[in-house]
C-alpha cells in the first residue's frame, strides 16, 4: 500500500489475528513514510510498549524528537504512553526534557510523580526539582503534597507531616479542594491505619 491509512488498516488486521511482528512492521512503515502524522506514531509507540518492545518504542519517540527537539506536546504524549504502562522510569526521561524546557509547576508535579514511582525512586532528582527557585513551593498545596510524599519516602516523617498540614492550611475552607487534599493524603499515606494516626 502507498497510503498510511492502508498500512494502518493492514496492521490492525495483522494484530487482530495475532501476527504481531507483521502488524508492528506495517505501523512502523506508515510512520517512516509519514513522520509528521503524530497520532500514527503515538499508536505505534503504544503497541510497541504493549508487546514488550520498549527499546523500539523509545527509538520511535526519539526519532520524532530529533526533528522536533523542543516540542513539549510530543514529550508529554511519549511520557503518557509509558505512564499508562506503569513504566515510570521511561516516562521520567521525557518529563525531564519537558521540565528543563518549561520549568513550570504542572511539569514539576508530573516529573516528580514519575520519579517517585520509579524503581528505585529518583529521590535526589525530585529534591532538585522541588528546590528550583522558580517554584513557589510554600504557596502551592500541590507542591507541598509532592514534597511530603518525597520526604516520607526519605523516612522524614515529621517533615512530611509538616508539609501536609501546610498544604491543608493553604486550601482553606474550599470543599472541592478539601476533597482533593483527602485524596492527596491517601497517596502519601496509603494504609488507612496510617491516615488515622495522621
Amino acid at each position: 500500500p502507498d497510503f498510511w491509512q492502508a498500512l494502518r488498516s493492514r496492521a490492525m488486521i495483522h494484530l487482530s489475528h495475532g501476527r504481531t511482528d507483521e502488524g508492528l512492521r506495517d505501523l512502523a512503515e506508515g510512520v517512516d513514510r509519514n513522520p509528521n502524522i503524530d497520532d500514527l506514531r503515538f499508536e505505534l509507540i503504544d503497541y510497541l510498549i504493549r508487546f514488550g518492545k520498549e527499546s523500539e518504542a523509545v527509538d520511535a519517540a526519539d526519532a520524532a524528537l530529533r526533528t522536533r527537539p523542543s516540542d513539549a506536546r510530543l514529550m508529554a504524549q511519549f511520557a503518557s504512553s509509558f505512564v499508562r504502562a506503569g513504566r515510570w522510569a521511561r516516562a521520567s526521561r521525557y518529563l525531564k526534557m519537558m521540565w528543563e524546557q518549561m520549568g513550570d509547576e504542572q511539569t514539576a508535579l508530573a516529573y516528580g510523580n514519575a520519579l517517585l514511582n520509579s524503581t528505585p525512586p529518583g529521590l535526589a532528582e525530585m529534591e532538585a526539582v522541588l528546590s528550583s527557585p522558580q517554584l513557589k513551593i510554600e504557596k502551592s498545596p500541590q507542591l507541598l503534597v509532592a514534597r511530603a510524599a518525597m520526604k516520607r519516602k526519605q523516612g522524614k516523617e515529621a517533615a512530611a507531616k509538616a508539609d501536609l498540614l501546610a498544604s491543608f492550611d493553604l486550601i482553606g475552607a474550599d470543599t472541592t479542594k478539601c476533597m482533593g487534599w483527602g485524596r492527596s493524603l491517601r497517596e502519601v499515606y496509603p494504609a488507612p491505619a496510617e491516615r488515622l494516626k495522621f
